[in-house]
């Protein structure tokens, strides 16, 4: 009985080092060649990422196999828009993200149909809508 649970134990342990060193992402050249392109432009900064941070991003990449190209160049476009914000405008980009994950399921999906709503106007109407949304904030 004690064999057969430290066996278990030390199957467990070298299973959890085994996945712990096929996952190491705290450096750059660890990525696979598939990560580093989806990670690109975060190359400069990956150092400074929290390694919980990356594991997530790790996680959403293998995701990214199942993505069409139109939604993968809207995912990059929004991962360079994140990059070249100031530090300031990262924390306002969190605190609304946390705010919107902790209002009830009822109230992001009328957010996300409000958005849709939104993208689905023409361009033009869009622009105008911002505009008067901006006049009656002031």
């Amino acid at each position: 009985m004690i064999i057969k649970l430290s066996k278990q134990l030390l199957l467990a342990f070298i299973l959890t080092k085994s996945v712990a060193y096929a996952n190491d992402s705290s450096n750059w050249d660890a990525l696979s060649q598939e990560q580093q392109e989806i990670f690109t432009p975060l190359k400069d900064t990956w150092d400074t990422i929290p390694e919980k941070r990356k594991q997530k991003l790790i996680l959403r990449s293998r995701l990214w196999q199942d993505i069409s190209p139109e939604k993968k160049e809207r995912i990059k476009a929004r991962i360079n828009k994140l990059k070249n914000m100031s530090p300031e405008q990262r924390q306002i980009f969190r605190d609304k993200i946390e705010r919107f994950q902790n209002f009830s399921p009822e109230k992001r999906q009328r957010l996300l149909n409000r958005r849709q709503w939104f993208r689905s106007l023409p361009d033009s109407q869009q622009q105008q809508l911002r505009q008067q949304w901006r006049r009656s904030g002031q």
